[in-house]
């Protein structure tokens, strides 16, 4: 039995305001990542983190109007993966780099 992911329904013109949001987290991580000297790893990856989760809402609100209202952020790649066809090996490995860095964050 599939386990249901808890979801909210929000209207598909969200989806920018999400993608935006992981421009900004993705532009200040990649900031923080040429001044090596004087922000650590650990906020650059807290960061990038945030950007993959982000952008993962923004698709699966512009694909399905829906976003995961889950509190474990590792279920946003199946809750994605549920919103969204994933048909390619392209696909199926961008998910796979999804979850790979959604469990890094826990």
């Amino acid at each position: 039995m599939t386990r249901k992911l808890p979801f909210s329904t929000v209207d598909h013109s969200l989806a920018r305001k999400y993608l935006e949001k992981a421009i900004r987290f993705h532009s200040d991580a990649q900031k923080m990542a040429e001044l090596m000297d004087e922000f650590s790893g650990n906020g650059v990856a807290v960061l990038c983190v945030h950007a993959a989760i982000a952008y993962g809402d923004a698709i699966g609100i512009l694909a399905a109007g829906k976003k995961s209202k889950s509190s474990d952020h590792r279920a946003a790649a199946a809750f994605l993966a549920s919103v969204v066809p994933i048909r390619t090996s392209e696909d199926k490995a961008a998910m796979r780099a999804f979850q790979a860095i959604l469990n890094r964050k826990d």
